[in-house]
């Protein structure tokens, strides 16, 4: 399964997306919007002209990520490992529920080497 993300200078709002992969094909799991804090979600006027439903909240990606992990794992979609780029790899609640629930991880970390300084379990390729 990887989370999705976007580039650094994010449009004003995207999906962020959980994907499967397997030896039979790849296919799309689950999505959330994600909404910038300071965007369309504290404008009520554009935030109705753009259709964003109220229930819709600011999260972070990777809060957005580990609640579709946790999903995807409650619903025992087969999952061995998680990858993820470094917008997901600075996050340590992520890692440690990955962790906690025994799931495998690749989550870049930015700059590179940062992770391998910080703790001994990680290494650079960089």
């Amino acid at each position: 399964m990887r989370p999705g993300a976007a580039e650094r200078s994010a449009p004003a709002s995207h999906p962020c997306t959980g994907t499967s992969a397997s030896r039979l094909g790849r296919a799309l799991i689950d999505r959330h919007l994600y909404l910038p804090r300071d965007s369309r979600c504290a404008n009520g006027p554009r935030r109705t002209a753009a259709g964003i439903p109220e229930q819709a909240v600011f999260a972070t990606k990777p809060h957005l990520a580990r609640d579709m992990i946790a999903a995807a794992l409650d619903a025992d979609t087969p999952a061995r490992w998680v990858a993820g780029d470094e917008v997901y790899g600075q996050e340590p609640a992520l890692r440690a529920e990955l962790e906690a629930s025994n799931t495998g991880y690749v989550l870049a970390v930015w700059p590179p080497g940062a992770a391998s300084k910080a703790d001994p379990r990680c290494r650079s390729l960089g």
